[in-house]
């Protein structure tokens, strides 16, 4: 049995919350239309997120942090180019960052703009995210935040879609 809000929420409840990385993902998904001619999902396995939640959706900070060599697409030898100097350069990059720069209230949705530190680079990324229930959780005896948030990044000459589903604990 569990307690959550029925409404949709536009304001994460006040606290520090941290993925839940056994309930969550962070999934991307790359559509080349020009030299390869086909789309590509994938995953990334390890993970970690927190959320500095304020009183208002402005006062709130949201940081992650992905292992870039933890990237699957089940497919082992576009793996293994993927995390080549050719791409990720893992070996000399072995994290992918992510930092709030602002959380801001549009509707029933949050926009959530930030920084995305990927092979070295810094570059500014939009996503559009949802609450989709928050409340306690009696079974674990957690509060939880369940959210999801969809963007694009520009990675050479190419778009990748990135998505995250979450589920937060209150720590």
């Amino acid at each position: 049995m569990s307690t959550a809000t029925a409404e949709r929420q536009t304001v994460i409840p006040a606290g520090t919350w941290t993925l839940d990385p056994i309930h969550s993902a962070v999934t991307f998904r790359v559509i080349d239309a020009t030299e390869f001619f086909a789309s590509v999902n994938g995953r990334f396995q390890e993970f970690e997120g927190t959320i500095e939640a304020g009183e208002t959706a402005e006062d709130t900070k949201i940081r992650g942090r992905i292992k870039a060599d933890s990237i699957s697409t089940l497919q082992e030898q576009r793996d293994a180019h993927l995390k080549s100097p050719d791409f990720l350069d893992v070996s000399s990059n072995p994290e992918i960052l992510f930092e709030s720069t602002s959380v801001e209230p549009t509707g029933d949705s949050l926009r959530i703009l930030g920084t995305v530190t990927m092979t070295g680079a810094p570059q500014e990324i939009e996503l559009d995210g949802r609450i989709h229930a928050a409340g306690h959780h009696e079974a674990s005896d957690t509060d939880r935040v369940l959210l999801s948030a969809q963007g694009r990044l520009g990675f050479g000459p190419i778009d990748v879609d990135v998505s995250i589903d979450a589920t937060a604990l209150r720590s």
